[in-house]
């Protein structure tokens, strides 16, 4: 398949398998991203929250972090793709203090994801939302979706992960570091 039908193809079967959001219910660019918490295979739990800048009781300012999250699933005809620009992206982030999550609300199961990422080595983290629930509550309706969240843990950027050019291709666009660079 070109790279045209594949995109739109995995789009509409992600629309299948995640619980539809309406456009109204999902966050706007701007508005502070909901409250969910993000599981990784090995049961290890981010609040989003928690990444938010804050005032500690004391007074203390805590800083906040930048994050970066972005939907995928290695069943998706182009989500094997996705992989290495994935990795790019997760190693730059860790150098530049931002939070990076690749979350699979496609349908699989953690031990899936997790034997997935072992077998293909892949150094970051794969959060899941086997439920849909960051999906819906973030308004992610297909894969390779991407959300940028500033330090306030407001929603800064919302749309593709790149243009689906070959990374290192006179035409590529890394859409969301560019996005990560302008907070």
């Amino acid at each position: 398949m070109n790279r045209v039908v594949l995109p739109a193809l995995c789009a509409a079967l992600f629309s299948l398998s995640a619980a539809v959001v309406r456009a109204e219910e999902a966050p706007g660019i701007g508005a502070v991203a909901p409250d969910v918490t993000l599981t990784d295979t090995d049961g290890n739990a981010v609040k989003i929250a928690d990444l938010r800048e804050s005032t500690a009781d004391g007074g203390e300012k805590k800083d906040g972090k930048v994050a970066v999250i972005t939907f995928w699933s290695y069943k998706c005809p182009t989500g094997a793709d996705y992989m290495e620009k994935f990795g790019k992206l997760a190693a730059w982030c860790k150098e530049k203090g931002v939070a990076f999550f690749a979350v699979d609300s496609y349908g699989e199961t953690a031990e899936q994801a997790k034997k997935y990422r072992e077998k293909n080595g892949l150094e970051y983290p794969i959060y899941m939302d086997e439920a849909t629930d960051v999906a819906r509550a973030l308004g992610a309706r297909k894969v390779t979706a991407t959300y940028v969240l500033d330090a306030q843990g407001k929603l800064a950027y919302m749309g593709a992960f790149d243009n689906g050019a070959e990374a290192g291709a006179g035409d590529y666009e890394a859409l969301a570091q560019q996005a990560v660079e302008q907070v």
